[in-house]
């Protein structure tokens, strides 16, 4: 496994550096970037894709906005495109944040070794050894606003549309879905957000001594798709420090989910996001309740454009899921979970504190993930 993430590495190096190299003749407007995008993952496999980071000014007072957008294919048939953009405008005074996603995900993962999900006899059912296999189309498309009311402080709206659709490949697959209550959804979601910002005009990409709290509280209604009436609530505590050198950077996250009963399982807080914690099958770990900390170091290589960073990260669920008819639920998923990592950062935008990113976690599981891509984990 380990030449696999070696060349992982190295090609992402060299393609980032080619990148640099060939944009010399626009230093002086250095605001386009294509990036690799590269992972590895249990639930998806390997992917390969690539990126683009596009930097521009709504005016002379705001920070730097971002166009950001990217497609991948992995070599189990997987595939996802997105179009995200982050702006700022009137001096920072309102912020837009936009994001259009198409997933298609060949899902699949082995059943924990100590899982205690009635599944019946595995060996009765076929093909039981190729572990949960099923597919997920998942479309997005999302719209917030935030508007600063005093100095930090900021309030607004969000509003999403979800196309959801599950389909098993094998039967473990379909067994797994039905006791997990997951089935397709088209829904709609309104929502206030509050958030207390304190970074700087130009940290927005790399905040090096700030505070980033963002509290969010969502509702579904049946009126805009959703299957029952339910309502979540995230909180997403950001701290950011100088480390032991003056350029380093020590980053910690809090995160927090919560969400009624009758939450279906596409909308559960889940683990294995780069942003809540890396390492895990996104999909696999789901509850209605979810508290996590992720802490990471970057080191400012000295007079260079590459960071090294180490993290680690621990989660809690509880509360497991809506389940199906028969009273079978996400309860297995609860306990504590935990994964660690390192991983390298290349200035791309270097002014603005944009960077390529490549991370390998590994979980409690010993499960192995790779992660590459544009701007920080958090």
């Amino acid at each position: 496994m380990l030449y696999k993430y070696t060349l992982l590495l190295l090609s992402s190096l060299l393609l980032a550096t080619e990148i640099e190299t060939n944009s010399t003749k626009i230093e002086k407007n250095d605001n386009l970037k294509i990036v690799p995008l590269l992972s590895s993952n249990p639930t998806s496999g390997t992917g390969v894709g690539a990126a683009i980071t596009y930097l521009y000014s709504t005016d002379p007072d705001s920070s730097p906005s971002q166009f950001f957008s990217g497609a991948q294919y992995t070599n189990t048939k997987s595939w996802s495109a997105f179009i995200q953009n982050e702006a700022y405008l009137y001096s920072n005074k309102l912020r837009s944040s936009t994001i259009l996603a198409r997933i298609h995900n060949k899902t699949q993962f082995d059943i924990p070794a100590n899982s205690n999900f009635d599944m019946g006899t595995l060996d009765m059912i076929p093909n039981a050894k190729d572990g949960v296999k099923y597919n997920i189309d998942l479309n997005i498309i999302a719209q917030m606003f935030m508007y600063e009311i005093k100095e930090h402080l900021y309030v607004g709206g969000l509003a999403y549309y979800v196309s959801q659709d599950f389909s098993d490949t094998n039967a473990l697959g379909d067994i797994f879905l039905q006791a997990n209550g997951a089935s397709d959804a088209k829904r709609g979601t309104v929502g206030l957000s509050f958030a207390y910002d304190t970074r700087g005009k130009n940290e927005k990409f790399f905040p090096r001594n700030a505070e980033w709290i963002a509290l969010q509280v969502e509702f579904s209604p049946t009126a805009f798709g959703a299957n029952t009436n339910y309502s979540t609530a995230r909180l997403n505590a950001r701290i950011y420090r100088p480390g032991f050198n003056k350029e380093d950077v020590w980053a910690n996250q809090f995160y927090s989910f919560y969400s009624g009963k009758r939450t279906p399982d596409g909308a559960l807080g889940a683990l294995g996001t780069r942003k809540i914690l890396r390492g895990f099958a996104i999909g696999k770990y789901k509850a209605r309740f979810l508290n996590s900390f992720q802490t990471e170091y970057r080191y400012q290589v000295p007079q260079s454009k590459y960071r090294l960073v180490a993290f680690a990260g621990i989660a809690d669920l509880q509360g497991g899921s809506i389940g199906d008819s028969t009273g079978n639920n996400r309860d297995r998923d609860n306990g504590i979970y935990y994964s660690a990592g390192a991983g390298l950062r290349y200035a791309i935008q270097k002014e603005a504190g944009v960077d390529v990113y490549l991370d390998v976690a590994i979980n409690d599981d010993k499960e192995t993930s790779v992660y590459v891509g544009i701007n920080q984990a958090f």
